[in-house]
Formats: structure tokens, sequence, C-alpha cells
């Protein structure tokens, strides 16, 4: 299902991008944003935060809605809990730092007044780091870092106050594919997140 998804993302992605109008140049922008989610990974996760920065440019501008394109980096970080059998039964303290490299594509439109909404997706991948250290084992800690395709989904409601800045709010999907650590065990991204934004076009 998730590899569906990261298919979806990529062709929608590469297609828009090549579907658009050459009338350089139009508005660019830098976004930052919070980001806060109650489960980072599917399964050995608890809640997360973190920040990511998006700069982008506008490729298309319509009377009613416009079209940009845009990398976004960040680092999202959880720490959990986790009972595992290594031989014996105890709690794993786990911790998992995401990096996020993607590439998206955003559509956005006026509702009424100044307030807009914005809503897209982005492909790309992320860099996992998994650091488990084990209470009961002295001197035992290990870590894994992977690098895994993924993308995401997100939209978003907001107001503009003019002079090219504006905030949102709203909510994303994370989607990876799976990848090993610990052992083998089988993890991925699958996180619904919040986030707080606010952007400037220069």
């Amino acid at each position: 299902m998730k590899k569906r998804l990261l298919t979806v993302l990529l062709f929608f992605t590469i297609s828009t991008a090549f579907a658009a109008d050459r009338e350089w140049p139009y508005p660019s922008f830098v976004r930052g944003h919070l980001i806060y989610a109650a489960e980072v990974l599917d399964v050995f996760s608890d809640e997360g935060y973190g920040f990511t920065v998006e700069l982008g440019s506008m490729f298309r501008q319509h009377e009613d809605f416009s079209q940009a394109l845009s990398f976004e980096v960040g680092y999202l970080t959880s720490d959990t809990e986790a009972l595992f059998v290594t031989p014996v039964v105890e709690t794993l303290e786990v911790d998992i730092d995401v990096v996020p490299l993607l590439f998206n594509y955003t559509i956005s439109g006026n509702i009424a007044g100044n307030f807009i909404w914005e809503a897209g997706g982005g492909v790309g991948g992320y860099i996992i780091d998994n650091d488990i250290d084990a209470p009961l084992e002295e001197g035992y800690d290990n870590t894994d870092t992977n690098f895994v395709a993924g993308g995401q989904f997100f939209g978003r409601i907001g107001y503009w106050f003019g002079n090219d800045f504006d905030v949102t709010a709203g909510i994303r999907y994370l989607v990876s594919d799976e990848f090993s650590f610990y052992g083998g065990l089988e993890e991925s991204l699958g996180t619904v997140a919040f986030d707080l934004s606010a952007s400037w076009a220069f």
C-alpha cells in the first residue's frame, strides 16, 4: 500500500512539473514548519516533534489558485520505551531521529478575505537513525542508520497578512518504505503530524 502511495506521489509531482508554464520569474519563498506527531514510527515509537525548512518557487499563477515546487529538509525526534526479549525480558530505550529530504508540489488558493488554503504532496526520502539502549546489558548500545524512499501528503489553512507573509496550520501524513534495524526488526514511517508554519515570499 505504501509503495503505491509513493508511486502516485512521484508520478504526480514529475508530471505536474513538466506540464508547468515556464514564464519566469515567479515569486520564491522560504517557509519554516514546527511539527508534532503523536507517533513517529508504526510500531516502536512514541510522540515526536521537530522542524523543517522549505525553499521553493511558484511556477504557475492563476486568478483563483497558484502552484509551487519546493525542497524541504528538517529534523524530527522521538523517544520511547519498548518491551523486548534480549534474551531476558526487559524494557529498551529507543531514540528515533528522522531527517526528511523531500521535493514538494503545493497548490494554494483563497478561501475568503485573507484566509487561504494549501494542499499537496512530496517525494524523496528519509534518513532514519535508531539508537537502542538496553539498561540490563552493561555497555550495550545498538545504532542503525537507514536511508529509505518516502513521501508525504499535506493540507493546511492559514491567513495572509500582506507584504508576502502568511501563517498556516494543518496536518501532514509522512510515509516511507520499510527498513530493518536491531537484528532484522521491520519498521516504517506511517505518521500523521500536526504542522504550524510561517512563510515569506521574495
